[in-house]
């Protein structure tokens, strides 16, 4: 097993900082499976009950979104705002502060995912300044997910996890069940590429069999 870095880092001035990821938007389908250690496959889900939606900045959480998907063998769909951010973390992280102070928060590119089909929904981002990303705020403001149960995810350099639970259990709108929140740690924030496929492949087996879904 191979243990992904832990890392603690004050990345900016202000209290803030940005742990995510980016995206080309695409919603994808891809089968779900693995080698058991002794040589079979392994499914987690059998049908289309599971779906992934992700925010991405950096790339880091994309890279987990869509090894996720693949292991679940589910659909996936990537947050992307109508006015991108700045690729330099400082004036994102400027652009975000206003935004949540403000509540004036980003319009989202075209139509939200319909979830009447799926029973779990994986969300994930990267934590900015200990609280969600302002992109999914937005996207929780939208979206009813009664009946829902949610396994959210997050990416970060080691820090802000349990204000960015609480911040999601808070925004989170009629849910069934809340479980499982994991936090991957990435050593660099902005190299997406820091892990292989197959390292991701094994901590997310991992976390997945200890959510008994």
């Amino acid at each position: 097993m191979i243990k992904l870095l832990f890392m603690m880092a004050v990345v900016f001035a202000m209290p803030f900082s940005l742990y995510a990821c980016s995206g080309d938007g695409e919603t994808m389908k891809e089968s779900g499976s693995r080698n058991s250690p002794d040589g079979e496959e392994e499914t987690f889900f059998k049908n289309d009950s599971a779906f992934v939606v992700y925010y991405s900045w950096s790339g880091n959480t994309r890279h987990v979104a869509q090894r996720l998907a693949h292991l679940l063998g589910a659909a996936s769909y990537e947050i992307r705002t109508v006015k991108a951010y700045p690729q330099d973390g400082r004036e994102t992280a400027v652009i975000s502060q206003e935004e949540r102070r403000t509540g004036n928060l980003p319009e989202i590119v075209g139509d939200l995912p319909d979830l009447s089909a799926y029973k779990v929904i994986f969300i994930g981002a990267p934590i900015w300044n200990f609280y969600l990303p302002t992109p999914l705020e937005r996207y929780m403001e939208l979206t009813d997910f009664a009946g829902k149960t949610l396994v959210p995810f997050s990416t970060s350099m080691g820090s802000g996890q349990r204000g960015y639970l609480n911040d999601f259990n808070h925004r989170a709108q009629n849910t069934q069940e809340i479980l499982g929140y994991k936090d991957f740690q990435f050593p660099n924030n902005y190299s997406p590429d820091a892990f292989s496929d197959a390292e991701l492949d094994s901590v997310l087996s991992e976390w997945l069999h200890t959510l008994n879904l």
